[in-house]
């Protein structure tokens, strides 16, 4: 008699095989029935790294977090039904970030669909056109023994290809089972789970990249050095970039856009998630703190660009893309090596399917080929003019962060570069605590990631995408990850800390600063909150009225609160001593943060406006 249970089994460990043949890096999973011969093959898969979450939001997020710092594919598994739509926040994301994210959502047999079988959904192309490909295995009992394993495997092997090349991005596969679930026979169950005489399972997962450096050819190099000769009015624009994606080395990224603008004089706007704001390369034309000035309508006026080169996404404060929307007349020059298509001003004249540091250098050396800029006055005064700017928002930065009330957040976001460890990554929640990193983090010599969920720029799945990244970064070396995010998003995600008491080989270096200023204070800069202040408090702002320290006892997570400057660094130096996954709740009192917001845009304007 066929040990149905057996054949599902053999599958399920061919299809992981297919996978980390082609360089799978981590499995994130969600507890459930149906997806029982997947979770049977990966405990044969010791070698794997894998971690074991409460739900499918978490699982999804956390994989989408270490594909993000490891740029190596990462897969979540998932029982039938709606498991797999909760995955549906991580898949979009990943898709307008190009991360290689892998599902697996397990599935009942075609005969029990439509029929009112529990857990039962359609789950055909669930995620519609967010995804780079989908396919639904054949039922293992289908096939001849064999010929299932070779197949499965195959499919296995093209969903990682196709996760990672000819761009990075989202896959499917819907993976349907009949019962039984668990073999009869002792083939494959024992103390070490699954393992196949006829498949041995890899120690570890191949390494690839099929993403081949993209450089400019001849042509592009040689025309685009003459333009930059042709305008001494330009500007490089170093937005949010994931160098692990990319395949090529943090350092060598920064390097090769420090160079170019060397070599063309074009200042650089550069937010944290850039990777030019913190680092040893040649920061001398690197701007920070320009959302404080491009808010003046007089300075963006007088400062209007001839050429704007862009790598990286568009940048985060929406002043920027004013700015540019200001200027229509500049040519825009997007090089997008992973076809993002971003730029929301649709302004951009030139795509080019290269990036740093291949098109970058090439570009500089282009330039320096071809002498040096002539030198120009409206060239001199358009680099003095955005170095004055730099200096004055940098002085007048220090002095709002001295000043500072207790309960606020700049003076936070400025000391925090001071106290991370060189080689560590900040993962930086949307809304505020993006925003505000960009506009009191200011830049430095030390050697510092930056990582956001920027694609679609949710707060959904904050704490796992950051948990995703740490267990990366920890397995790999690396060492400390810091999230800083607001409480809604910390909320949002709150059974990610559950990681902890479910699987105590998951070990991130992760410290999370929680910004409490209890409730959506970002919307307090609509409209709505100046012309009726009820309706903003109950329909926007709602403060959740959430006892953090109480939701963290849930799971066992360390926790402390504090209360401005001295508390905070007391907190730091215990969390800093500690392991695993460890909380501060930093106490944020909304309207104080706000006039300090105003004041310091205030002071700014009274200065350059």
């Amino acid at each position: 008699m066929t040990d149905r249970g057996n054949l599902n089994l053999r599958a399920a460990a061919a299809l992981l095989e297919g996978l980390c043949q082609e360089g799978l890096a981590h499995l994130a999973l969600a507890p459930g029935s149906r997806s029982t011969p997947l979770a049977l093959a990966a405990a044969g898969r010791p070698g794997l790294s894998q971690s074991v979450h409460l739900d499918e939001r978490s699982a999804a997020f956390c994989a989408l977090g270490f594909a993000r710092a490891s740029g190596r594919p990462a897969a979540m598994v998932c029982t039938s039904g709606t498991a797999g739509a909760n995955a549906f926040g991580a898949v979009i994301e990943a898709w307008h970030s190009r991360l290689p994210l892998i599902v697996l959502t397990a599935d009942r047999p075609p005969e029990l669909r439509a029929a009112g079988a529990w857990q039962t959904i359609d789950q055909q192309k669930l995620f519609g056109a967010f995804v780079r490909d989908f396919h639904e295995l054949a039922l293992p009992d289908e096939l001849p023994p064999e010929a299932a394993a070779r197949y499965a495997r195959d499919i296995g092997r093209r969903a990682a290809r196709r996760s990672q090349a000819p761009v990075p991005g989202p896959v499917h596969l819907n993976v349907p089972f009949r019962e039984p679930l668990v073999p009869t026979s002792p083939w494959a169950v024992g103390a070490t789970g699954a393992a196949s005489e006829a498949l041995p399972a890899a120690d570890r997962p191949r390494e690839r990249n099929y993403r081949a450096p993209r450089s400019l050819d001849a042509a592009s190099r040689a025309e685009l050095a003459a333009a930059i000769h042709a305008a001494p009015r330009g500007l490089i624009l170093a937005g949010l970039v994931d160098p692990a994606i990319l395949g090529v080395d943090a350092r060598s990224y920064t390097d090769a856009l420090a160079r170019l603008a060397a070599a063309s004089g074009y200042p650089i706007l550069a937010e944290p998630a850039g990777g030019l704001r913190f680092g040893p390369h040649d920061r001398g034309l690197v701007i920070d703190g320009y959302d404080a000035f491009l808010r003046l309508p007089g300075w963006v006026a007088a400062h209007p660009p001839q050429l704007v080169l862009r790598f990286g996404g568009s940048l985060t404060w929406r002043p920027v893309t004013q700015y540019l929307e200001a200027h229509p007349g500049a040519r825009h020059v997007v090089f997008d090596p992973l076809d993002q298509g971003d730029d929301p001003a649709r302004l951009a004249a030139d795509w080019l399917p290269a990036g740093a540091p291949e098109a970058a250098d090439a570009l500089a050396e282009a330039v320096e080929a071809s002498g040096a800029p002539e030198p120009r006055a409206d060239g001199d005064a358009w680099r003095g003019a955005w170095l004055a700017a730099r200096a004055t928002v940098g002085r007048l930065r220090l002095a709002a962060v001295a000043t500072a009330p207790e309960q606020s957040t700049p003076w936070l976001h400025a000391l925090l570069p001071t106290l991370l460890p060189a080689g560590a990554l900040v993962y930086a929640a949307n809304s505020m605590a993006v925003r505000d990193l960009d506009s009191f983090g200011g830049q430095a010599a030390k050697a510092l990631a930056v990582m956001a969920n920027r694609g679609a720029a949710g707060i959904d799945g904050t704490l796992s995408a950051a948990i995703g990244a740490a267990l990366a970064r920890s397995r790999s070396g690396a060492g400390l990850t810091v999230l800083v995010t607001g409480d809604l998003a910390f909320l949002h995600d709150i059974n990610g800390l559950g990681i902890m008491g479910l699987d105590r080989s998951a070990e991130p270096d992760l410290i999370v600063v929680v910004l409490n200023d209890r409730g959506g204070a970002i919307f307090a800069s609509l409209p709505v909150a100046d012309a009726d202040p009820a309706v903003f408090d109950r329909y926007f702002r709602t403060d959740p009225g959430a006892h953090l320290a109480a939701g963290c006892a849930l799971y066992g997570i360390a926790h402390r609160r504090a209360v401005g400057r001295a508390d905070f660094s007391a907190a730091w130096a215990d969390a800093r001593a500690g392991a695993g996954i460890r909380v501060i709740e930093l106490t944020v009192d909304a309207a104080a943060n706000r006039a300090t917001h105003d004041g310091y845009w205030r002071s700014v304007a009274e200065e350059l406006g």
